[in-house]
Order: C-alpha cells, then structure tokens, then sequence
C-alpha cells in the first residue's frame, strides 16, 4: 500500500502537478495530498491539494491552508466516532 502512495507522489511531482516547494507527508482517503511548504510564501505551512480542481494560474493542483505550522496540523486532528 504505502509503495502505491509513495509512486503516486512520484507521478504527481514529475507530471508537475504540486510544487516542488511543497513536501506531500499524507493524503486522504480520496488521494488528495497534504503538504508541507519547505520553501518560498508560507514556508512551514500545511496545505490540502484537491486533486480535481487545478490552479490556473501554475497548473498545480489548487491547494488549501489548513495549518500554520504542522504543530497546529497535528492538534487540529480528531477521530470521527
């Protein structure tokens, strides 16, 4: 499974699909990947790709701040019951 994930990150870096200022740590259970910035505007930032809308600006898949900081990700978390 997680070498699935890890050629699909492979596929979306090369195809130019996300930045490579982004760092893809994790997707959803639809496949959208989470990053982190790790260089230029929002360095440190946490993003969510939706990989059905595309930025028309770059190309890249449109991204979205859920986080300042992957500290403030991980508190954000929560089991759904």
């Amino acid at each position: 499974m997680w070498r699935k994930r890890i050629l699909r990150i492979s596929i979306m870096k090369s195809e130019g699909l996300v930045s490579e200022e982004c760092f893809v740590f994790a997707d959803d259970s639809a496949g959208n990947p989470i990053c982190m910035k790790i260089g230029g505007e929002d360095k440190e930032s946490i993003f969510f790709c939706n990989h059905e809308l595309e930025n028309t600006n770059n190309g890249y898949f449109l991204m979205s701040k859920v986080a300042d900081s992957f500290d403030e990700f991980i508190k954000k978390l929560y089991i759904i019951e």
